[in-house]
This record gives structure tokens, sequence and C-alpha cells, in this order.
């Protein structure tokens, strides 16, 4: 009972923080951004394809950012959606960013920061725009292993090369089935086993054997080898499908999808009955002992 009391009020006290974080000045600033962001979007519609891309990318990613935090304006999510749905109407809007990241690593000038340029590209801006385009520039950065530090240097969780990197923004992107085939759950993967996994799911996906969809859509695309791709309306009957249920998608060799499936499972059916078991087992230990107090006092009269 102290337990269940004391989680709760720490959950109170962190909603009463979370309230109180919005300050005047910060909702300020945060009407302010919304003003620029709204005025770069106008001034952007007036620009060709390729100089609106360069525009509205860094404002895309802010606002991803903005959007993470708790209690921001309606404003913010509106706002967010016109970008995304703006360069996601510009052809090439995945290989520019493709082509940037290229334009870094080959630049020696770039060396020491192109990391964190890197993971604003992929992590924090391709994984903003769910598009089979974005899929297929992801997908072919999941076997780069430039950067791969030596035997015996930090790799810090395995950030540095694109395959990891690529990997997280899969996880992030939103993709219908993204659970069967990638193990963490966190916002940043640092584990092999899911860029390998993953690297399975994507040779499927690229050559056409299997299909992929995104949540919230009524849209399953499939790629034709070459880049291109094809979308299918699902039924209201596959749209309700469990996530990894594709449309008559052959799945050899899923071994390693069945048993992540079945870890998971199994560790929360465990954990349900964790809450029942405990507490009667603390209820029987209590009672025996209580008995062998009474007997080694013997009777009381």
């Amino acid at each position: 009972m102290r337990i269940v009391l004391f989680i709760f009020l720490n959950s109170l006290v962190l909603c009463v923080m979370a309230s109180e974080s919005w300050t005047e000045a910060s909702r300020r600033i945060e009407s302010e951004q919304v003003d620029l962001h709204t005025q770069i979007l106008v001034d952007a519609s007036k620009l060709d394809s390729k100089q609106k891309t360069l525009m509205l990318y860094p404002g895309l990613r802010k606002l991803g950012y903005r959007r993470s935090f708790e209690g921001h304006s309606p404003l913010v999510d509106e706002l967010y959606q016109r970008y995304k749905l703006e360069l996601m109407s510009i052809p090439g809007h995945a290989t520019y960013l493709s082509n940037e990241i290229e334009r870094l690593i080959a630049d020696p000038a770039n060396r020491t920061t192109d990391v964190r340029q890197r993971r604003w590209y992929i992590e924090e801006t391709l994984v903003h725009l769910p598009s089979p385009e974005t899929i297929w520039v992801l997908g072919n950065y999941l076997s780069d292993e430039r950067y791969t530090p030596k035997p015996g240097v930090d790799n810090s969780g395995g950030t540095r090369q694109n395959s990891y990197l690529a990997t997280t923004a899969l996880r992030r992107i939103g993709l219908r089935e993204s659970d069967d085939f990638i193990r963490t759950k966190g916002n940043r993967i640092t584990i092999r086993a899911d860029v390998d996994n993953c690297l399975r799911w994507w040779s499927e996906v690229k050559s056409g054997q299997r299909p992929f969809s995104f949540n919230g859509e009524n849209v399953e695309y499939r790629f034709n080898g070459d880049g291109t791709w094809e979308a299918v309306v699902l039924s209201e009957s596959t749209r309700r499908r469990p996530a990894g249920e594709g449309l008559e998608t052959k799945r050899p060799e899923k071994r390693f999808e069945r048993e992540d499936s079945e870890t998971s499972e199994s560790i929360s059916a465990r954990g349900d009955w964790v809450w029942l078991v405990v507490p009667v087992m603390f209820v029987l230990w209590g009672v025996i002992r209580w008995r062998r107090e009474r007997n080694r006092r013997g009777p009381v009269f």
C-alpha cells in the first residue's frame, strides 16, 4: 500500500510540475516560434521545390521537437502537420536529405560534427516524413557501416553508424509492423540485433516480397525493386488486423519475429500473475508464522 501511495504521489507531483513548467515567458517564446514558422511556410510557397525544401526542413525538425513538450499549444501540432504534408508533396523530399548526408561525409571540414548533423537529418527530420520515398532512403542506410569505431574504442551505444541511426528512425516513423522486427522500445537503437532484424525485414520489403504501411493510414505500399512503388487501399477488415499482418504476404524465415512476439506476450502474462501471487504468498507466510509462534508459546489461559 505504501508503494502504491508513493507512486501515486510522485505521479501527481510530476503532473503539477509539468503544468507549472509553462511560464508566461515560455508561452511567449512558443507563440513567437509559431508566428515565425507560419511566415516561413508562407514565404516557402513562393519558391521552387528545391528552395522550398531547403527552407522547410529545419522548421519541421524544430516543430517535431516542440511537439515533445507536455502541454504544448495545439497550434504547434497544426503547423507541424502543414510542414509535413507540404514536404511530403515534393518529389525527392527524402533523397534531398540523403544527398546532404553524403555531402557532409565527403567534406573533411565536417568530420568533427557530422555525427550530430547526420542525426539531425536521419533521426530528427526523416523520422517525421512517413512516405515510401523515406523508407527507401532509410532502408538503404541500414547496411551503411561507415564510422564504425575500431576495436577497443567506445562506440557510445553504436549510434555513430548510419545503420543504427536509420534503425532508430524506422522504429519511430510509425510503421505498422515495426514491433515485429525491432525489440528496443526506447528513442534510440543501441542493440545490434535490432539492426540485423531490420536488415532482414528490409531485404523483403526492398525486393517487393513484403508490403508495408503506416499507422493511421488506409494505404499499403509495395516496392517494385527499383525504388518505385505501388499503393493499394486497404479494406476495413484488413486495417483492423494486428500490426505485422499484410495482404497475402509470404514471410519465409520469420523465426526472429515470432520469438520477439512470444517473449513479449509471456513477459506480459507473467507480470499480470505476479500482482496476484505475491500478495497471496505474503498472507500465507503471515499465517504460518503466526501459527508457529502460537504453538511455541503454548496455550494461553
